[in-house]
């Protein structure tokens, strides 16, 4: 089937991702080769599909799904999303992931590269071509933006021929298996998804665990979202990009409320492919009994060193640092300060 036409079909419903499948997780980089290796024609693998009736079939997403039968995307949902995205310009209903990763694709005309946008390079250069742009318009307004162009005749040709070569992408063809029968149970189908999913970019023990969950449990991710969504952002550390040497990182939460709070760090790469560590200590703020002032830490000869007290009341507080003298070197705080 013409890739045109499976877009056509999730557009109407007739094609839809299960919701046992996990999100969208590929980065540029896999964007990048995969069509770099349709424009020259190499394969890109075949999609694996589940038909099966529509009542009783859950997806994800909140598009409308064609009555009668829909057709499950057990294998092929990674590709599939980056070519929607790619040529619509904009990710299908199902789509749950960071739609950066196919947006601002860019292919030059002379070298017949393909790179996301970088406004340095590509600002004001014709033969940088935004995909999506062509995709969507076709290539014939592009041809006549090339023959405007001063000193570009002897190539003409060879331009014009690279850019229907590009807008063909749509009108390749993709080879679809197809999982059909009354004995292909949701168990059956999810067992499909996780043997097949083991190459590629790996599911990893959650991924398959989640699976299965939502096999039997079909609002499964929608409640672990709605738990995920409690986390709310703290603030941001810029990193000091690669390095050889180790780097010390630190933030610190002020005016936090009495209570118990956990703590995850959510690492992001240039790509914005993103990782979430969870920290093991959970933080307790309560509400002193009394007044009181903790050791400093770390001790204060390094470069910089904490404080910490509490109040149980409303009140006005002086923290004043003084040297081994009893000379007055600082005044930390001064001020009216609440329960903390």
């Amino acid at each position: 089937m013409e890739i045109k036409t499976i877009l056509a079909q999730i557009d109407i419903g007739t094609f839809a991702l299960p919701e046992f499948q996990r999100g969208y997780v590929w980065n540029r980089d896999q964007v990048r080769k995969m069509i770099t290796s349709l424009y020259k024609g190499y394969p890109i693998g075949s999609l694996l599909v589940w038909t099966t009736k529509t009542d009783g079939a859950t997806v994800r997403g909140d598009g409308a799904v064609y009555p009668g039968t829909v057709k499950l995307i057990l294998d092929g949902q990674q590709r599939i999303t980056s070519l929607y995205g790619i040529i619509r310009g904009v990710p299908p209903k199902f789509f749950d992931g960071n739609s950066t990763a196919f947006t601002g694709l860019y292919f030059n005309l002379k070298e017949q590269e393909f790179e996301f946008f970088s406004p340095l390079k590509m600002k004001d250069n014709p033969f940088w071509i935004n995909v999506t742009e062509l995709m969507k318009s076709g290539s014939g307004v592009f041809i006549g933006k090339i023959y405007s162009l001063p000193d570009v005749q002897n190539d003409i040709q060879k331009y014009i021929d690279r850019l229907n070569q590009l807008d063909r992408i749509k009108d390749i063809d993709l080879f679809i298996q197809d999982v059909v029968g009354e004995d292909k149970t949701i168990d059956v189908v999810v067992d499909i998804f996780n043997n097949v999913n083991s190459g590629g970019t790996k599911l990893s023990k959650g991924d398959l665990a989640l699976a299965k969950i939502c096999g039997e449990w079909s609002d499964a991710r929608n409640e672990m979202k709605n738990l995920l969504s409690k986390w709310t952002k703290a603030g941001f550390v810029q990193s000091n990009g690669n390095s050889n040497e180790p780097k010390d990182y630190s933030f610190t939460d002020k005016n936090l409320s009495p209570g118990k709070y956990k703590y995850r760090l959510k690492q992001i790469d240039f790509n914005g492919n993103h990782n979430y560590f969870d920290l093991q200590n959970e933080v307790n703020i309560g509400i002193p009994d009394k007044f009181e002032l903790s050791q400093n830490y770390p001790n204060p000869f390094n470069p910089i060193t904490n404080l910490e007290f509490g109040i149980s009341e409303l009140g006005f507080v002086s923290l004043k640092v003084y040297d081994v003298l009893g000379k007055e070197v600082k005044t930390l705080v001064l001020s009216l300060i609440h329960i903390s």
